[in-house]
């Protein structure tokens, strides 16, 4: 992921290493079915692109085998420094960390079988930089491949005004800082506009029962942002207080049903000459 300076709002939280660790376990499933539908094979030369302290490194590590390579980069270096020990940890001989920018790698041209980032257009944007720098990076016939959120299926039922509100504050902050929490649902498009051909997409929601950690996922977010929302003035602290009380009664409550945003998966190859 990136990092304050360039624009990253989560930057600043200081569970960061935690969070990210925790989600990508959350999505490694979905991940692993969107891999085997690409589908990654031994010996590829992958990246992943704001991988922070694990990314999806585990599972491209795990396909393309002794042969292939894994690299992930970030601008961060504490996520680096995580996502080295999470690598050493499991015994991925194959993966590799950089620092560099997602938009500007400065790595080899024409180079990569797959080109992976996830999250990154969701809090940061600017999409057509992106993907040129995934196209450059990306040898003909090689793979794009984004994962972004949407928030279509973020709800509660029976209905929660609390909960509702602290979707309502976080897609707003990811829109003053110049990301887009729907990303997901404009991926297709996107990948359409880059000229990439044989576009796939599938989409993933998590229904989450009571006791599941993943339920204060929004939480988590909401304390990660709350000081840039008071900052912007999209809320107060007093109104942040009472939400966070209120959401973490929601996430404990086994008689409301909570569905995790969705997470759309999309990619395409880039043209061959």
């Amino acid at each position: 992921m990136a990092t304050d300076q360039n624009g990253y709002l989560l930057a600043r939280a200081s569970d960061e290493v935690e969070r990210l660790g925790f989600w990508a376990q959350v999505w490694e499933p979905e991940t692993e079915a969107m891999i085997d539908q690409i589908p990654v094979q031994t010996g590829w030369q992958c990246i992943d692109l704001g991988c922070g302290p694990r990314g999806i490194l585990g599972p491209l590590a795990r396909r393309v085998g002794p042969t292939g390579t894994v690299i992930g980069l970030d601008t961060n270096p504490t996520l680096l420094a995580a996502a080295s020990e999470f690598a050493k940890a499991n015994g991925y001989a194959n993966v590799s960390l950089t620092a560099g920018d997602a938009y500007a790698t400065g790595l080899p041209r024409s180079n990569f079988d797959l080109v992976h980032a996830r999250f990154v257009l969701t809090p940061l944007g600017r999409e057509e930089a992106l993907l040129k720098e995934m196209l450059e990076l990306a040898r003909p016939g090689g793979i794009i491949a984004l994962q972004e959120s949407d928030s279509s299926s973020y709800v509660s039922y029976p209905p929660q005004p609390a909960w509702d509100r602290l979707k309502e504050l976080t897609v707003a902050a990811f829109a003053r800082g110049g990301g887009d929490y729907d990303t997901g649902r404009r991926l297709y498009g996107i990948l359409r506009r880059a000229g990439l051909e044989k576009i796939h997409v599938r989409a993933a929601v998590l229904a989450l029962p009571n006791g599941d950690p993943f339920r204060r996922w929004p939480l988590q977010s909401v304390e990660a942002l709350q000081t840039r929302m008071i900052e912007w003035g999209l809320t107060t602290e007093a109104e942040l207080e009472s939400l966070l009380a209120a959401g973490k009664e929601i996430a404990d409550n086994d008689g409301i049903f909570l569905l995790s945003f969705m997470v759309v998966q999309a990619w395409g190859q880039k043209p061959k000459p």
